[in-house]
């Protein structure tokens, strides 16, 4: 097999309001000001500075809605809150098991690395252990399905 790709395990649908209102709320606000009376200085201001807030919350929003990880033949790509991935190479790996955060009393597979290092692949991240071990062992069968890339 050529790649597997691993999604959250939570809906984004979530995420997708979220962004809908937070969009909605700062078109709202120069609209709001602007009926209210307030200067036209003040007005075009707070547009200009409620475009540059849509237009980062949009951003990443989008990037959040492109939370995966894909294990492929030669690493294991996580893709979180980045334009770019964060690449783990599959010779490196020793193994995966679970591990809590150090915040939010969440769980999240942990990728151990043959020099003792450890990466959280965080888009995997669940509320309980179990739901964790699930992810890790998703994650375990993933790894074992794409065949290493021979050297």
């Amino acid at each position: 097999m050529g790649e597997v790709t691993l999604r959250p395990v939570a809906s984004l649908t979530a995420l997708k309001a979220i962004i809908v209102v937070w969009d909605l709320a700062f078109i709202a606000y120069p609209i709001w000001l602007a009926t209210a009376h307030f200067s036209a200085v003040l007005v075009a201001v707070f547009a200009v500075v409620s475009l540059v807030v849509i237009a980062a919350g949009t951003f990443f929003g989008w990037l959040g809605l492109q939370m995966r990880v894909e294990v492929a033949p030669d690493a294991v790509r996580v893709y979180y809150f980045k334009p770019g991935p964060i690449v783990i190479p599959r010779d490196g790996i020793a193994e995966v098991r679970v591990g809590p955060m150090s915040r939010g009393g969440n769980y999240s597979p942990y990728v151990v690395m043959i020099d003792g290092g450890a990466r959280m692949v965080l888009p995997l991240t669940s509320r309980t252990k179990d739901q964790a071990q699930q992810q890790v062992e998703r994650l375990q069968e993933a790894l074992a399905e794409v065949a290493p890339a021979a050297r």
